[in-house]
Parts: structure tokens; sequence; C-alpha cells
């Protein structure tokens, strides 16, 4: 029965393994709330109601502001009264509930604080670049800039410092400048920065940057409908062409622009793709680019997802399969198999031929019911 046993265990780990709550992780947010989720291991199957404080609160309430997928609690964020400085600095609790499941847990903010990007961020005569940040006696701040597309070059800029400044580039040049913030050391200090700032740019009317076509851009066709999209680089912002339009009575351009990037989506009804040459132009002041776009069919695509690794893995769960199925089937086995060796003893054959209605007064014992 050992083996027996020893299956059936395996057979309910999967389900015992489901049962565990799930893990709740904080993060202090620009000091303004504390968010934590509980999806890290996946999207809970069932509700919970989610409570916070921290060390010494009197009022321990459910969260205000649940965060939910598929109409399932994932997350909350707890506001925070910064009327109490030195409050963030103890320890701060969380506690999930769940009928009788309930989960508890300690966690330390102090070096889990992650600000927002600065705002306001604007370049100055002599390219000083400031910005404004929450508490910037308590923030330190790191900038970084890059010229016509090199190598970023990053700075630290000293608590209480707001600005920073780079040596004058040349008038052709087309400058780009970011900077990010995180609490410093003496304010409790962070793991986490925020993220960097919108960026600053700086060039003269002069300054042009060559257009470049990116490997990304590409076309896709399904059925009879041609997509395609090419994206381009430079500055001024260049200005994308499709060659292929000359022949063409109907189609659909959309043009996006995003800082120095433009994306041009075209779409077309086609019949005959095999003679269609898709060709992308890019141009601005700086000269022009051209590209060559690959036509992807969505059967191709399908191939490339699926084709070459499907069989294998169809293959590894039919084994897996055909594998469960035969450890299910080896204990009845072996049960039937045992039962059947058992050979009734001469005695019991003797019992099991007598009849009810010949019944002797020998077996009265047995044939009747005891009182």
């Amino acid at each position: 029965m050992l083996p027996t046993g020893l299956f059936l265990l395996l057979c309910l780990a999967g389900h015992v393994f489901a049962k565990e709550l799930p893990d709740v992780d904080c993060l202090f947010v620009h000091l303004k709330y504390v968010h934590c989720s509980w999806n890290k291991q996946g999207t809970p199957e069932v509700n919970y109601t989610f409570y916070g404080w921290f060390h010494g609160d009197k009022v321990v309430s459910e969260c205000p502001t649940y965060l939910s997928e598929n109409n399932i609690n994932t997350g909350c964020n707890q506001p925070y009264d910064n009327s109490n400085s030195a409050r963030r600095f103890t320890t701060f609790y969380t506690r999930l509930v769940h009928g009788e499941d309930v989960h508890q847990k300690e966690h330390n903010l102090k070096d889990k604080v992650k600000l927002n990007p600065p705002t306001n961020v604007s370049d100055q005569i002599y390219l000083c670049l400031t910005w404004t940040q929450i508490l910037p006696n308590c923030v330190e701040s790191e900038a970084r800039y890059r010229i016509s597309d090199s190598s970023w070059e990053t700075s630290r800029v000293r608590p209480g410092m707001q600005e920073y400044c780079i040596n004058m580039p040349s008038t052709k040049s087309l400058v780009e400048l970011q900077v990010r913030s995180k609490m410093e050391f003496a304010c409790g200090g962070s793991l986490f920065w925020s993220e960097w700032s919108e960026p600053v740019v700086w060039g003269s009317n002069k300054s042009t940057v060559y257009p470049m076509i990116l490997n990304s851009s590409k076309c896709e066709l399904q059925s009879v409908v041609l997509t395609c999209l090419c994206i381009s680089e430079g500055f001024p912002l260049p200005t994308i062409r499709w060659p292929l339009l000359k022949n063409q009575a109907e189609y659909s351009v959309t043009t996006t622009v995003s800082n120095h990037m433009v994306n041009s989506s075209l779409t077309l009804t086609v019949k005959d793709h095999s003679n269609i040459s898709i060709e992308c132009v890019s141009s601005n002041e700086g000269g022009e680019s051209k590209a060559d776009i690959i036509i992807i069919t969505s059967e191709r695509r399908e191939a490339d997802e699926h084709g070459p690794s499907a069989v294998p893995l169809l293959t590894v769960v039919a084994v897996v399969s055909l594998t469960v199925n035969v450890l299910c089937m080896i204990p009845f086995i072996f049960l039937w198999i045992t039962r059947k060796k058992v050979k009734p003893k001469q005695e019991d054959r003797t019992y099991m031929s007598l009849k009810k209605t010949e019944t002797s007064p020998e077996y009265d014992v047995i044939g009747h019911p005891l009182s």
C-alpha cells in the first residue's frame, strides 16, 4: 500500500499548494500613499480584504482604494498622512483576509520610497537644466545628457540642488537632457529611483540629424489586407512617403509623432502581393533614407511562432498524459489481482451453497436474525 499512498500524495500536492495565501509587497510612492500588491504569483482566485497600518496607529480600517484585475482585488493604495514625517520610519503592517484565512506581514518601508519624476523641467541659457521635486532638501538627483545621439553622460546632483548645467555645445548639435530623483540617505534613503523625466531638447534651427528608418518597420498581410508600419528618426522631424501609393486609388495612412520619431501606418487592399514592392522613404533637411520592407503573411507568422516547437510540445504532452494514466491504473490492477488470488475455504463453499428454504435446525442460528 506504500506506493499507492505515495501516489495519492503526489496527486494532491498541486491542490494543497494552490491553497497557499499570496505574498504582499509594498512600496512607498512619492510620500503620498503606500502601494501594496499581492499578485506576484499571479491573479488570486478569490477576493481578499486588505488592511494596512503603521505602528502606533489607533485605527485599523479596510483599504479605501483597491486595484483589481477581472474583478479580482490584486492591490491597494493606502493613503499616507505626511503631517508626521517620522511615521514612515516605523513598521508598516498588512493583513489579507478571506473567510478564516488570515495572512499578516510586517514591512520596513524606510528604503522603499519611489518618487514621481521631476516636474517643470526646462532648459535655461548656457544649457542649465532646472526642475521641481517634492522635499528638495531630502532628495538627491541624477542628471544625464547626450549630444547628437551619442552615449549618455550621467552626473549626480547633491540634495537641495534642482539645477544642472553643461558646457554650451556647438550650435549645430542636438542635445537631450533628463533628470531623475530619489530619497537621500539623511532622510532615510531609498533603493528606488524615480523614472527619468521627459527629455528636454535643445538645438538651433540649423541643427540636423540624418533620417534613419528603424529595423522595427514591418508589413503584414492578412487575407487581402496589407498593413505596413514605417518608423523613422531624425531632426528636424522627417517626412515619410510611400511610393507604392502612386498607383493606388484606395488606402489609409496614419502618422504619429513622439520626440524625434515618426510612425507612419499604411493600410490598403491588395489582390496579388507577389509583384508588390513596399518601399518607405524618409526625408528631412539632412537628406533622404529609403528602405524595402519585407511582407510577412499571417500564415507565415503563425508558422514561425508555433511551427518547429509545436510537434515536440504535443509529443511531450501526450507522453506525460499516458504516463499519468498508467500510474493511476497500477494500484487498481494490483488490488484486483490480489483479491483474485484469494481462494475461499471449503467451509465457506458449503455455507455459500446452502439455500434458505432448506435450512436445517443446525443452521437456525445463521438462518434467523438475533432478537
